[in-house]
């Protein structure tokens, strides 16, 4: 038989364990609050799912994205998806059954709203096992973020930069069919680019690796390099040809320079040797011809300009050649 004093101390015991019991379910009690609270605050859809696919806990975010109280939520199935994503997500809770870690993944999902017409929204989940003291899986919670504006984002991009490769492709292509050697060149004549045309004679052209006076010589240097300020100064297109020899050949270009940046431009360079040589066939043919020879050209926006006039219209006309030549309408005057 126990004593009174046993008794007693008995009953002392198992009120303090009362005591301790009832503060920890207090203490229990406002850690679940403070946590649901943090929940319902927190921007990203969250819920709590059983094993079975019962959503056992949804925050504000998550009732507000799908437009469902949560008394309509509880209770539902969480694996209640298309086919092939029900599949997934089960495939995904097996996996998780057996690392106990955590899964992220993309899903397109379909938002019904009364107010408004469906909308196609994206999120990012997060789904991982919540275990108890013994290190089983008693739920899995999910964590959802709705990232629909960086998937616009992300598919924007991929496609300005798709439509950037196309763009690059054709105007590669382009650069590729041209006769012209072409030069990206910064003020000082430093070369950024050099990009031969395809088949081109290997004495048609000097590749140039680092400035441009590799392949002029001195005295066409500062020309050049005047040239390529006057361009950047004016951003007008600068037209000028030059003749030099290589290889015991001597080779006529048009260079055309036209400012591509604030302190660099591209050089088209192009052989126009052949125009040359048949300019020169046609001008001795011209001067030996009795009569007056000239070229007329009328350029597609309607304008009109005489290119040649034989040296013969100083006999014929009495005038030099080279006044017909700025003064067409006078030309027209003394020939008709």
């Amino acid at each position: 038989a126990c004593s009174l004093q046993q008794v007693q101390s008995l009953q002392t015991a198992l009120d303090q364990r009362t005591v301790a019991l009832e503060q920890l379910a207090q203490d229990l009690a406002a850690s679940k609050l403070r946590y649901r609270n943090i929940l319902n605050n927190l921007p990203d859809l969250v819920c709590c799912f059983l094993i079975d696919g019962r959503i056992s806990f949804a925050n504000h975010a998550y009732c507000q994205f799908f437009n469902q109280p949560l008394e309509n939520i509880l209770g539902s199935d969480f694996f209640c998806q298309p086919p092939a994503e029900q599949a997934a997500l089960r495939q995904q809770v097996e996996q998780l059954l057996q690392t106990k870690g955590s899964i992220t993944y993309q899903q397109q999902v379909l938002v019904q709203n009364p107010t408004q017409s469906p909308q196609t929204r994206w999120i990012e989940w997060t789904n991982c096992a919540i275990c108890d003291d013994t290190g089983q899986v008693i739920e899995f919670e999910a964590i959802g973020r709705d990232i629909t504006v960086q998937q616009a984002a992300l598919q924007e991009r991929q496609q300005a930069e798709t439509t950037l490769r196309a763009s690059e492709s054709r105007y590669r292509a382009i650069i590729e069919a041209m006769p012209d050697l072409l030069l990206r060149v910064q003020r000082d004549g430093t070369c950024l680019d050099c990009i031969l045309p395809k088949n081109a004679d290997p004495e048609q052209f000097m590749p140039v690796q680092h400035h441009i006076s590799e392949a002029l010589h001195p005295e066409f240097l500062q020309v050049k390099l005047d040239t390529i300020a006057k361009a950047l100064e004016t951003g007008e297109l600068q037209i000028c040809e030059h003749s030099l020899v290589r290889q015991d050949r001597v080779f006529h270009e048009e260079i055309r320079t036209i400012a591509c940046g604030e302190d660099e431009v591209l050089l088209m360079v192009r052989d126009v040797t052949q125009r040359r040589q048949n300019e020169l066939q046609f001008q001795r043919l011209a001067e030996n011809v009795p009569g007056i020879v000239y070229r007329y050209m009328l350029h597609p926006n309607g304008q009109e300009q005489l290119t040649y006039v034989s040296p013969r219209c100083r006999e014929i006309l009495e005038v030099e050649a080279e006044e017909l030549l700025i003064d067409l309408e006078r030309f027209w005057t003394l020939i008709h």
